[in-house]
């Protein structure tokens, strides 16, 4: 690291995830000395489905990884499955998103996005974590790191610090973010399998989750193509700590159920199941201090309709990393409270409606009812696909949305139940 110990960074990052990264190089590119670090060494493997949808592509093509990322497996849409029915829908064209999406490893994600970060002039240490905040007159001025290989300690000083430590982040705990625990979170399970349609172009989604006794579960399942010879295999349930649910087991019974047609064993996966719990939603309050923002799942900005947080992770890391320099520009530290005013538009709209569905999909009976309707209607189907992407169509507001796709599934689903044909 340039400097002695009197140096300070314009930017301190915490956390080498996908918003982490995304911070640093942006940081990076507006010219501020940015330090990022991580407590493990790159690569390394987390529980992530690891598909960017077409609005996490845009967010990679503005950061200049456009030749990168085509090197990863595309995908050209949806494939949505359960109640008997199946339909593949392709990602919508849009005037500001592609119309396709790419499948890829966490572990090949982070590392690509944290040599950006240090290609662009950030300076990347792994295998580093922070021990504890540092702290003058309340001000955050700094952290203490500890290297991990020899175990020595050092301490940074900065003027502004992103927090991206993950769900369970122990700096914005230390600066006294917290979970709002009424807020739902997402039980989640995965694993990897090696499969003969690891090419496939199509994510698929099983609205149709099952426990072992072949009761429905108000959840989804999925199947990620990752064209390297495997596919990801994993399942996520809306859930409450009153209300708490056996994701490891649900995984194991889906992985069981799967089509043949995936080919997979069940009981040889290539990486062991690993279970989480995901906070959604922007449940973490607050968003920003004095000096500090805190940005992707350790923010909770994963939309709970959906459980994508890797969109979300690189938007609020840009979006951190953007406010920070242009506090930096103008030497008001106020700057900065621009970023938690966007964070609460996205929760007025997408993580808004996103709790509305998710709660209303998370029963299994009305998921029976919209889940037949919209897979009997080519339409209805597009349209579920584009409102659960955020590609909608511009000017339309995401409640307007709703009423449009509630009136088309009422529609396609008469009183007898049975889908119309479209």
């Amino acid at each position: 690291m340039a400097g002695g110990p009197a140096h300070r960074h314009d930017l301190l990052v915490v956390g080498g995830g996908v918003a982490g990264a995304a911070a640093a190089y942006w940081g990076a590119a507006h010219g501020l000395d940015t330090l990022l670090v991580e407590r493990r060494s790159y690569p390394r493997d987390k529980t992530c489905g690891g598909a960017l949808t077409p609005r996490a592509v845009r967010q990679l093509h503005d950061m200049g990884l456009a030749a990168t990322i085509s090197r990863f497996h595309r995908t050209d849409g949806v494939r949505v499955v359960g109640w008997g029915r199946s339909r593949e829908v392709p990602w919508p064209e849009h005037p500001d998103f592609p119309s396709y999406g790419h499948v890829v490893s966490r572990r090949r994600l982070d590392a690509v996005l944290a040599e950006h970060a240090a290609a662009r002039g950030a300076v990347v240490r792994d295998g580093t974590e922070v021990v504890a905040p540092v702290l003058r007159n309340g001000l955050l001025v700094g952290a203490t790191l500890r290297r991990i290989a020899d175990d020595t300690t050092e301490v940074v000083r900065a003027r502004y610090v992103v927090v991206a430590d993950g769900t369970a982040s122990r700096l914005g705990a230390a600066l006294g973010a917290r979970r709002d625990r009424s807020f739902p979170y997402l039980a989640a399970a995965m694993a990897t399998y090696e499969s003969p349609l690891h090419e496939d172009r199509w994510l698929e989604s099983s609205l149709d989750l099952r426990d072992h006794n072949g009761d429905p579960v108000g959840g989804v399942g999925w199947v990620f193509p990752t064209g390297d010879g495997t596919v990801g295999v994993g399942i996520g349930v809306l859930t409450t700590a009153a209300n708490a649910v056996d994701s490891s087991r649900l995984l194991a019974t889906f992985a069981t159920d799967l089509p043949e047609y995936w080919g997979i064993e069940p009981a040889r996966p290539v990486i062991a199941p690993a279970a989480g719990r995901i906070p959604l939603a922007g449940a973490v309050q607050p968003r920003i201090g004095p000096n500090w923002l805190v940005a992707g799942d350790a923010v909770a900005a994963v939309d709970p309709f959906n459980a994508d947080g890797i969109d979300a992770a690189l938007a609020t890391g840009r979006l951190a990393a953007t406010h920070v320099a242009e506090a930096v520009a103008s030497r008001n530290g106020l700057d900065i409270a621009r970023y938690a005013d966007e964070l609460a538009s996205w929760e007025r709209s997408r993580f808004k409606l996103g709790r509305l569905a998710g709660g209303a999909l998370s029963q299994p009976g009305l998921l029976s009812t919209v889940v037949r309707g919209a897979l009997g209607s080519r339409r209805v189907a597009a349209a579920g696909v584009r409102l659960m992407s955020g590609l909608g169509r511009d000017g339309v507001r995401p409640t307007e949305a709703v009423e449009r796709l509630a009136t088309a599934l009422a529609r396609a689903v008469p009183e007898t139940g049975g889908p119309r044909r479209s």
